[in-house]
C-alpha cells in the first residue's frame, strides 16, 4: 500500500511503516514523487525488479505472470520504444529481452541497457537466434540466451538462478569497469610520459 497526504509528518511516517504502508507520498503529487515512491515501496519490500520485453503481448504476459508468482515486481512491455522509457526510470535486478521487436533489434536494446547501466544482468530470449546474434550478445556482456517458448517451470528455475547470482555479477563488472578505467589513466600517463621522453631528445 502507498498513502498519499497533504499534512505528512515524520511522525506519521513511522506510523505508517510499522503498520506496513510501503510508502507515503505528500500532495500535491508529482509524477517523480510517485515514480521515487514505487521504487521506495519495491525496495521496502525487498523485492527483485525485473524487466522483461516480448513482441507477442500474449507471451510476455504469460511470463510476467509466472515471475510474479514467484514473488518479482515485474515491469513488461512489447515494445523496445516502451522498453527504453523504462530503463530510464528504474534499474532493474534482472532484464529479460527478446531479440525480435517490432520497432528496433533486441540486440540495439541490450546494447542501449548496457551504456547504461554496465552492471546490469541481461537475459537474451528468442526462438530463433543465429550464431552471429549470440556471438554479438556475448560481445555485448549478456549473461545468459534462453530459447522461446519456455514452460512456466523453466522460467522459475532460471530466474532463481539468476537473481541468486546478480549481487556477484554486478560485483564484477563494477570491477571489471574499474580496472578498465584505471588502465586507461595509466595509457594517458605512459603516453604522456613517453612524448615528453621524445620531445626531449629531439631538443
Amino acid at each position: 500500500f502507498i498513502l498519499t497526504s497533504a499534512f505528512a509528518t515524520e511522525a506519521s511516517v513511522k506510523k505508517a511503516r510499522s503498520e506496513g504502508i510501503a510508502a507515503l507520498i505528500p500532495k500535491p503529487l508529482e509524477k517523480g514523487s510517485l515514480e521515487k515512491a514505487l521504487d521506495d515501496a519495491i525496495e521496502y519490500k525487498n523485492q527483485k525488479k525485473i524487466l522483461l520485453v516480448d513482441d507477442h503481448k500474449h507471451l510476455a504476459n504469460s511470463y510476467a505472470a509466472t515471475l510474479r508468482s514467484e514473488g518479482y515486481f515485474v515491469f513488461s512491455c512489447t515494445s523496445g520504444q516502451k522498453a527504453l522509457k523504462l530503463i530510464e526510470k528504474f534499474y532493474y535486478d534482472l532484464y529479460f529481452i527478446d531479440l525480435n521487436l517490432p520497432d528496433c533489434r533486441g540486440i540495439e536494446l541490450v546494447r542501449s541497457i548496457r551504456e547504461q547501466h554496465p552492471d546490469a544482468m541481461v537475459v537474451s530470449l528468442s526462438g530463433e537466434a543465429t550464431e552471429k546474434e549470440l556471438e554479438q550478445l556475448k560481445d555485448l556482456g549478456t549473461y545468459d540466451h534462453l530459447e522461446k517458448p519456455m514452460s512456466p517451470r523453466r522460467l522459475k528455475h532460471m530466474s532463481s538462478i539468476y537473481v541468486q547470482k546478480q549481487p556477484e555479477f554486478r560485483r564484477k563488472r563494477v570491477q571489471a569497469a574499474e580496472r578498465e578505467k584505471n588502465k586507461s589513466i595509466w595509457d594517458v600517463l605512459r603516453d604522456a610520459w613517453r612524448e615528453l621522453i621524445r620531445v626531449l631528445k629531439t631538443s
